[in-house]
């Protein structure tokens, strides 16, 4: 007679809940969310002094 044996992860909930894999692409998700969170941010305070700095330059260029 064969007998099959669970190989998962969660057959064995001890494993499962002491694996930290899941933590760490959390962490950069958080991290990536911040990132785009300052860039945005900054697109809003700088945006449109940019634009009016590009236009100054285009009206007085000769």
């Amino acid at each position: 007679m064969v007998t099959v044996q669970a190989c998962s992860e969660l057959s064995q909930p001890r494993v499962w809940l002491a694996s930290d894999e899941g933590a760490t692409a959390a962490e950069y998700a958080i991290l990536a969310s911040m990132i785009a969170a300052v860039i945005a941010a900054t697109v809003l305070l700088l945006g449109g002094r940019v634009n009016e700095m590009f236009e100054l330059l285009l009206t007085t260029w000769p």
